[in-house]
């Protein structure tokens, strides 16, 4: 690998773990729920997103897509049935299991917090043009369709298999 490449290569990965560090950092999370007005965990925030995007669904699905063990899973839905957010009924076609879906209440508060995420990211970009933007995006959805491609050749090699979520 040239010099210039492996330098690029560096600061890629140096950018990619300061902007992971930052969006899950507890200022930039405390930033997001005071924007929202949605005083929730990250965690379960995730998790009402998952059943938002992916529900109806099982708390087994959820733990799969967020890479969670069953135990804490169920303890993010428990938090998410509790705060009326999302509803848990026994499925008719399996009656050992639940079925979990986001109540309209649970709809508008993954809205404002999505929204508010937006926000935050919008102003994050002000400066920059909309080329820019554009620019940006479109090379990061490149970055991310390429790990998600490498991951799961490299899954499937392991035996293991990586899916998209």
């Amino acid at each position: 690998m040239s010099g210039e490449r492996a330098r690029a290569i560096a600061e890629i990965d140096a950018s990619l773990t300061a902007i992971g560090k930052l969006a899950r950092s507890h200022r930039t999370i405390a930033l997001r729920q005071r924007v929202s007005g949605v005083d929730l965990p990250e965690t379960t925030v995730a998790a009402l997103a998952v059943i938002q995007r992916h529900g109806p669904m099982r708390i087994g699905e959820v733990g799969t897509i967020m890479e969670l063990d069953a135990s804490r899973a169920s303890k993010e839905v428990r938090r998410l049935v509790e705060a009326g957010l999302v509803t848990q009924k026994i499925d008719p076609a399996e009656r050992r299991a639940s079925i979990l879906t986001t109540t309209a209440k649970g709809k508008r508060v993954f809205e404002r917090y999505r929204t508010a995420a937006d926000e935050l990211v919008t102003g994050a970009f002000s400066d920059w043009s909309t080329a820019d933007v554009v620019d940006a995006a479109a090379a990061i959805r490149r970055m991310s369709d390429t790990f998600m491609a490498f991951a799961v050749t490299r899954d499937r090699r392991s035996g293991d298999i990586l899916e998209d979520d």
